[in-house]
């Protein structure tokens, strides 16, 4: 299942596509941990899932009994089981991936300007993910992403790098 919302990033053949997007579908309860298989996305199916209003993706897999592997090393769908679905989705030109943890009050981040100053930027977010969200607006190429907590973070305050000559003396030991 699928949030509604993120359909227009996977093809799907007679909704947005001819073709559909390969997945990779993984059974980690009865292959392990690292064992998929592949398939594609067939089609969008016509109701959504009704407790989580998810959208629902009918996915093949050749095979799906693994008929065609030797008996001992045989991944077999079983049905009714539940599995992991990996879908590749359309690829984002000239975003920035940025831990989610690292954006500040949902669409913002700071970065570390040139003059060792804090900026707070606005971000503009394409995709958003559990972990990983990517940004299209805000980031450059060569931005130093300020991934620490500050206190009271205020633009224009001075920063200072780990390992940069001033916390190295915050960090010696007193001599007695």
């Amino acid at each position: 299942m699928v949030p509604v919302d993120e359909l227009r990033w996977i093809r799907i053949p007679g909704f947005n596509s001819e073709s559909g997007s390969p997945v990779r579908v993984c059974y980690a309860a009865a292959w392990g941990p690292d064992v998929c298989r592949a398939g594609v996305v067939k089609r969008l199916m016509t109701d959504v899932e009704s407790e989580g209003r998810m959208a629902r993706l009918l996915v093949s897999v050749e095979d799906p009994l693994d008929l065609k592997t030797p008996q001992g090393e045989r991944r077999p769908l079983i049905l009714g089981g539940y599995v992991r679905v990996e879908i590749d989705g359309s690829t984002l030109p000239e975003v920035f991936r940025v831990r989610r943890e690292h954006l500040r009050s949902g669409d913002t981040v700071w970065v570390m300007g040139p003059d060792d100053k804090l900026r707070i930027r606005d971000v503009t977010i394409a995709w958003s993910g559990s972990d990983d969200v990517c940004v299209r607006t805000g980031l450059s190429a060569g931005d130093r992403l300020v991934v620490s907590d500050l206190g009271a973070a205020v633009e224009g305050m001075m920063l200072r790098t780990a390992g940069s000559p001033a916390s190295q003396a915050a960090e010696a030991p007193a001599s007695q």
